[in-house]
């Protein structure tokens, strides 16, 4: 079936940001119907082929697979501090004194790591500097939901009997 020129810009708005929505509304269907409409034409058979063959493209031009993104969540999720700080207990203070490595010395892989670097002025009005990483902990949520790690349902057939006690208003079932 050939797509009419209201469908073919609903792609081409939807594929600005993936919001049915508002690309229903942007193709001109009317606001109070743009989320039925966006979600039906989502549904259409040539409306998604269409999207997906775009994304398709777009993924293969930049080179965007589950192995890279998978790499980049594993770069983060594994990071560690101490791969950015060399630990320095100064003799005279008797302080905890800590210094930045060089980021000439970080490989491609650290630097992936780092959110953000700031300079900060102390009380003392000296300045130093902060290294902010990534979250840790959203990388390793997404790499164990690839590893499907955490799951909210059991798949699979249950196997054998199952033995259930049910107790109302103090008995047993079975007395």
């Amino acid at each position: 079936m050939a797509l009419n020129e209201r469908q073919k810009l609903f792609i081409k708005e939807y594929l600005i940001d993936q919001n049915a929505t508002k690309a229903a509304e942007r193709a001109g269907y009317s606001d109070k119907t743009a989320y039925s409409q966006g979600h039906d034409l989502l549904k259409k058979p040539e409306i998604y082929d269409a999207i997906q063959v775009h994304l398709n493209k777009v993924h293969d031009k930049l080179d965007i697979t589950i192995e890279r993104i998978a790499e980049e969540f594993e770069k983060v999720g594994f990071s560690n501090m101490a791969d950015f700080i060399d630990w320095e207990k100064t003799v005279t203070k008797g302080e905890l004194e800590l210094s930045f490595k060089d980021l000439k010395e970080l490989t491609s892989a650290q630097k992936a790591c780092i959110a953000e670097i700031s300079v900060v002025k102390t009380l003392t009005g000296q300045k130093t500097f902060k290294i902010k990483l990534h979250d840790k902990n959203k990388a390793l949520e997404a790499l164990g939901r690839h590893k499907a790690m955490f799951t909210d349902k059991i798949e699979g057939k249950i196997t054998g009997d199952i033995a259930v006690n049910v107790v109302v208003k103090g008995h047993k079932a079975d007395e």
